[in-house]
Order: structure tokens, then sequence, then C-alpha cells
């Protein structure tokens, strides 16, 4: 009775979701644990095969449950796109998992894990600020798919928080071994800074990165919508965040989250 009832409840939360892929992925455990159930009382290696196959199916609903939460208010393009973060969040997590066997890291490799560890950080938990709590989802179009690809010169991460304000924050990722302190900002040629307002939106970096509506909607927000943030990512994973004071990139504070 209990395994009847989680398959049933698994295919209630894929319908939930509206998602395609994740009914999909549920249905297809809830068949393969229905197949083999009625024989697997026949042999202890049946009944173990069962035993796994039900506790793939109480990940995958416990998956599911969470999304339906996290994606009850949101509805059109902020939903979808709060799915397809979801999944760059997967590959990513699939595309750093034997890291330690590439170590010493180049600086190519500390480039591409720093961005991919500060988007893990971002898109896999819930946050708060102040009474709003939400979760982030990318804006930005670029996706690493391969650890050693060149490094890029401009923006790295583009969130949109689901429960604004605030709204929008642009991050830079720095990866750092043994390193103390705030890294430090790039300077370009003209005196410009990396994060400073006027680096974030020139209009081939910033167009680059992000699609003309998201541009609009960026350059439109109000102040207490759009957060510049800084993220040092260590040898050992911690993450620490910092924000940029939009009117001088030189004011920079360590966020306590």
């Amino acid at each position: 009775m209990f395994f009847l009832y989680s398959v049933f409840l698994v295919i209630e939360l894929a319908t939930l979701g509206g998602e395609a892929a994740t009914a999909g992925m549920l249905k297809k455990a809830s068949r393969d644990a229905l197949e083999l159930m009625p024989d697997a009382s026949k042999s202890e290696i049946q009944l173990k095969k069962a035993e796994q196959e039900l506790k793939k199916l109480a990940d995958i609903t416990d998956e599911a449950a969470d999304i339906a939460t996290d994606t009850s208010k949101l509805t059109g393009e902020l939903y979808e796109r709060f799915i397809q973060s979801q999944q760059v969040a997967k590959r990513y997590q699939k595309l750093i998992e034997n890291i330690d066997a590439l170590k010493p890291f180049s600086s190519i490799l500390k480039g591409n894990i720093g961005e991919i560890k500060t988007e893990l950080h971002f898109l896999t938990k819930e946050w708060t600020f102040g009474n709003n709590t939400g979760r982030f989802v990318r804006l930005h179009k670029h996706e690493i798919t391969d650890l050693y690809e060149a490094g890029r010169k401009g923006i790295d991460h583009v969130f949109e928080f689901t429960n604004p304000p605030p709204k929008y924050f642009v991050v830079e990722s720095k990866y750092r071994t043994n390193f103390t302190g705030i890294p430090r900002l790039d300077k370009l040629v003209d005196g410009t800074i990396q994060m400073s307002w006027d680096w974030i939106t020139d209009p081939l970096r910033f167009e680059s990165a992000l699609s003309k509506a998201d541009v609009s909607r960026i350059l439109n927000a109000a102040d207490n919508e759009l957060k510049l943030v800084l993220s040092k990512v260590d040898q050992s994973d911690v993450i620490t965040l910092y924000e940029i004071d939009k009117t001088n990139v030189n004011n920079i504070k360590r966020i306590i989250l």
C-alpha cells in the first residue's frame, strides 16, 4: 500500500510541476518500480532492485515537491527560466564532480570553476532578503560546457530574484587561492574599473550577455531593485559575497547571508 501511495503521489506532483521533462522523469521511475513489484517476492535480488527503484522514486518525489513549492507563485517566462536554471545547475554539478583530479588548477580552470561554483551557490538554495524569500533564476546567455574553454571578457552572471526587492543581481566571480581580503577588480587601459556602472553598461558587454528585453529592464530598474555583487570562491569552496556601491566601485562591503 505504501508503495502504491508513493507512486500516485509522484504522478500527482509531476502534473503539479507543469514541466514535461520533470513529469516524464517521474512517470518513468514510477513505471520502473511498478514493473519490478509483481516479481519482487520471487528473489532477494529482485527485492533489492525494487528497493533501489523505490529509493530513486522517493528522491525524485522530494525534488518534484521542492520545485512545486518554489514555483507555486511563478508564471510564464519566470517559471520557464526557473526550470531552465535548475537544468543548468544540474549540468554544472555534473561538470565539476571530479575536479579534484585536475589539480593543480590552471588559470583557465580557476576562472571557469569559480563561475560554476558561484552559479551553483545562487541557484541551488532558497534566499531571504528582509522579509522576502525566493529563488534566483539566471538571465545571462552563456553556459560553460567545457572546463577548459577560454575565459570571456565580460559579465559573468546576471540573476533575477523571484520575490523582489531586490530584483536583479549582476555578479562577478573571482577564484582565489591562499588569499584573504577582497579580490581586486580589473582596470581597463582607459581607466574603467570592472563592475563599475560604466563597465557593466557598455553596450557591447551588456548586450552580449543579455537579451535586449533584459537589458532594458535592468537599465530601468529602481535603485533598490539592483545589486552589484563580487563573489570570491576560495580553494576550500568557501564563497564570500561582497556588495559593490553602484556610485563608487571602490566602496565594497561584505554581505552577511
